[in-house]
């Protein structure tokens, strides 16, 4: 799962630094990467809470 995240964000920044300078290139890199980052931890925590909020109540998951 990280490789695949980090190929596409490789990727992404390959697109981004051809049409930038490198230096651009690498902060909006960096900036997307912290972006995709935060949000998979988001959604991953968000999970994790469901499924603990589901196993401590009664109901039938």
């Amino acid at each position: 799962m990280k490789a695949v995240k980090d190929a596409w964000i490789e990727e992404q920044y390959i697109k981004i630094d051809k049409k930038m300078t490198p230096s651009m290139g690498k902060t909006t890199y960096s900036i997307q990467k912290t972006i995709t980052e935060t949000s998979l931890l988001f959604v991953l925590s968000r999970t994790i809470f469901m499924f603990l909020a589901c196993l401590s109540s009664t109901c039938t998951c």
